[in-house]
């Protein structure tokens, strides 16, 4: 990647010594996903030495069931230089926002957890109030968030930061299933769903 370019991974994926992330296994019918911000900086934005700007170049190593390793890439990512005005009307990808929206809720988890264990329930109780905001629009986070509200409200340290745990490690590294919908959720039809694929409302007990 050009000099000045940082990439920062935004999963909870071990990063190993190479440089490289190991990413979970994969199981059938599900996908893993890894989320990553990118950081250009602006004389590199600004340079117009051509019409597009290559960031980044990602490559993957696997292995399969039968033990054979395999090697796909590299998959190349470039943009195009463009006004501002013709980038604000792009569209969003729907499954990066729903990516995005688990790893924030996530975020706010974890200082949620750490004010719990300092028994600070006023800043808890404001953490899940801009965590409602954040998870908007997504009606499994927001029974999710529920949940967690219901062991606020009994000020337990540790029923609170073990189900927020469980909840963080949950949404940077879950498998997802290729039909899912962010934005519908069926909480009884979860109990037909691959147990590695459920969406659950309490990550802490079996649906």
């Amino acid at each position: 990647m050009p000099a000045g370019v940082r990439v920062s991974l935004l999963n909870d994926y071990a990063h190993l010594e190479d440089g490289r992330w190991r990413l979970p296994d994969l199981a059938y019918g599900s996908e893993a996903w890894a989320l990553a911000e990118i950081r250009i900086p602006a004389e590199l934005a600004t340079s117009r030495w051509a019409n597009e700007i290559e960031i980044l170049r990602a490559s993957l190593n696997f292995e399969s069931l039968d033990g054979g390793r395999g090697y796909a890439g590299p998959a190349r990512l470039a943009l195009p230089f463009m006004p501002a005005g013709a980038f604000e009307a792009l569209q969003v990808n729907e499954t990066v926002r729903a990516r995005l929206q688990e790893v924030r809720a996530a975020n706010i988890h974890e200082q949620a957890s750490t004010a719990a264990r300092r028994q600070q329930w006023d800043r808890v109780d404001h953490l899940i109030a801009t965590a409602r905001v954040e998870c908007a629009g997504n009606p499994w986070l927001v029974e999710s968030l529920n949940s967690l509200e219901r062991h606020a409200a009994g000020r337990n340290k540790a029923s609170f930061s073990k189900e927020a745990d469980y909840k963080i490690h949950k949404l940077k590294s879950r498998l997802v299933d290729q039909a899912e919908s962010s934005r519908e959720y069926d909480r009884a039809a979860q109990a037909d769903q691959r147990s590695y694929l459920r969406r659950k409302p309490e990550e802490g007990k079996h649906l």
